[in-house]
């Protein structure tokens, strides 16, 4: 083989090895619970209010209610729960939790209540920790 094809060859290997690498070690955030949370974070403050929804909020509780579309579901959150949820997630990195459930239930109790709330809990269903309240 010349060495220009050799050459070839192996920056392709490794152009392919490097983004094979890389699509096999990119972890989804939900997958741990402080990234979990600091994902959230940056959807609520970048106003991704659906993605929110749909990613940190397990669906099965949601779908189970056929009279409330996913619009007005969204709509309501957006207007009066987007900021709530965005002090409480925050109140979170100053917190530790109580584990539960062996360690598939997250509670962080704030010290002063956040809008009437006095904890903000996570649950692991499969892979993904979700926003159970």
């Amino acid at each position: 083989m010349k060495a220009t094809h050799f050459v070839s060859a192996l920056i392709v290997f490794v152009l392919a090895s490097g983004s094979l690498l890389s699509a096999e070690t990119t972890a989804d955030p939900r997958e741990k619970l402080d990234t979990a949370i600091t994902e959230a974070i940056r959807l609520l403050e970048a106003k991704e209010y659906a993605t929110v929804l749909q990613e940190y909020f397990y669906m099965g509780d949601l779908q189970n209610d056929t009279t409330v579309s996913f619009d007005e579901i969204l709509r309501i959150f957006a207007n009066k729960k987007a900021s709530r949820l965005l002090k409480a997630l925050k109140a979170t990195k100053s917190l530790t939790p109580v584990m539960e459930d062996k360690g598939k239930k997250a509670t962080f109790k704030f010290k002063e209540p956040i809008e009437r709330a006095k904890s903000i809990t996570f649950i692991k269903i499969d892979k993904f920790w979700y926003i159970q309240n």
